[in-house]
């Protein structure tokens, strides 16, 4: 890996960072804001539809202003707008200005897929590994934003998480101006072979297809755990509780997001595995795979609670993360360069952009019936995903599908 391969891995590493970073920096206050804005759970959950609504809708027409103009370029942009309303954010008074300033930090967390995947599919040689070790970085932020949100908030309230990454990431995009990225492509003819025809085209298709349902069950997971760990896991927070030398005081949403945090931070291994997999095996045997061996560990998830039901979402995760660098190399294997940001932006659209509905789904199943048919439907996802992933590998049976 050359000078500029690092170059290009270290900056889209920080960016995915703080990506999901951000994504998680939401849930992990809702029980504090259904305090500080006097709302139920539900209320609280739709204020962060917009922010996950345009973090989604926003990766098509980014990727598309990433293949026209400049990756480094957009990533310093997607740095600026994510420092300046997250202080907007930290600032918020009213739940309605709080929306509308995630609803932004949301619009331009969704530069980084588009523009940081297409930096990496086209300038990293060993896509398969570079692809799984940014996803530990993303990793890395889902594992660490609930953590940090936990403790900063419990220290300080829930304004400073957002006052305190906003100025960092402010100062980090003003310091981007002064970095040289050479983004030529440096993949060869032959893994360019046979693009550009129909069947391709129809692969693609059913890959956004299942990367929307993908989308859909990790998000509607994903924003209902730190809420779920708080009332249903109490293990951690007596653990807490009984340290006398402590002797902390409301330590439940402190323990739900550390815990959340640990949860995430198992999935960094099912990206390490997911990243060599991808350089070693067809793609789609081990798409189907990492999906179909998710899906016991959600259905547990439904059956138990406390110490069991933490084990059994590590589990969840490690697959549900783990599978990430196979699916963006599915998109870099089906897509030409020339249109590899725009490419990752039909997938993101997918992923996130229906995704967030699944924040509106979470409301309703929570409000109407509770917690657990939440996972229950989502296991429902799992099992129509798994079968469109067989269409797929039915069709291109004749295809190798490999980085």
């Amino acid at each position: 890996m050359d000078f500029n391969e690092r170059k290009i891995l270290v900056l889209t590493c920080y960016c995915h960072f703080l990506s999901h970073f951000y994504m998680l920096i939401f849930p992990s206050l809702v029980m504090p804001l259904t305090t500080y804005f006097q709302m139920s759970i539900p209320d609280v959950l739709s204020l962060g539809f917009p922010m996950y609504l345009l973090f989604g809708v926003g990766a098509l027409p980014m990727g598309i202003a990433t293949d026209l103009w400049n990756g480094k370029r957009m990533l310093t942009l997607y740095l600026l707008g994510l420092g300046v309303f997250s202080l907007m954010a930290g600032i918020s008074k009213q739940a309605n200005f709080l929306m509308i300033n995630l609803a932004l930090i949301g619009l331009f967390a969704s530069i980084y897929h588009p523009a940081g995947m297409g930096l990496i599919s086209k300038g990293c040689k060993r896509r398969g590994y570079a692809l799984g070790l940014n996803g530990v970085y993303g990793n890395l932020g889902l594992g660490l934003a609930p953590l940090v949100t936990g403790i900063v908030t419990y220290r300080f309230g829930w304004q400073a998480i957002y006052l305190i990454t906003g100025a960092v990431v402010l100062i980090s995009g003003l310091l981007m101006f002064f970095v040289d990225i050479d983004e030529t492509p440096v993949q060869t003819a032959t893994v360019e072979q046979g693009r550009g025809t129909k069947r391709y085209i129809l692969y693609f298709a059913i890959l956004c297809a299942c990367m929307m349902m993908a989308g859909f069950s990790s998000q509607g997971t994903a924003v209902v755990i730190p809420a779920y760990f708080e009332q249903v896991v109490p293990f951690f927070n007596r653990i807490i509780d009984n340290l006398s030398f402590i002797r902390l005081t409301g330590t439940k949403t402190l323990a739900a997001t550390m815990l959340t945090s640990f949860v995430y931070f198992f999935g960094i291994f099912g990206q390490l595995a997911g990243g060599r997999l991808a350089d070693r095996i067809d793609l789609r045997v081990g798409y189907i795979v990492f999906h179909a061996m998710s899906l016991p560990f959600m259905v547990l998830m439904t059956q138990f609670t406390n110490i069991p039901l933490f084990v059994f979402t590590m589990g969840h995760m490690f697959f549900a993360w783990g599978m990430q660098p196979i699916e963006n190399s599915l998109v870099a294997r089906l897509t030409p360069e020339k249109f590899r940001a725009t490419s990752y932006g039909f997938k993101f659209i997918s992923t996130f952009g229906v995704g967030s509905l699944s924040v509106i789904t979470a409301k309703y199943l929570i409000k109407h019936y509770g917690f657990v048919y939440v996972f229950w439907f989502q296991s429902a996802v799992i099992v129509l995903l798994v079968l469109t992933i067989s269409l797929l590998v039915f069709l291109a049976r004749k295809e190798s599908f490999r980085n």
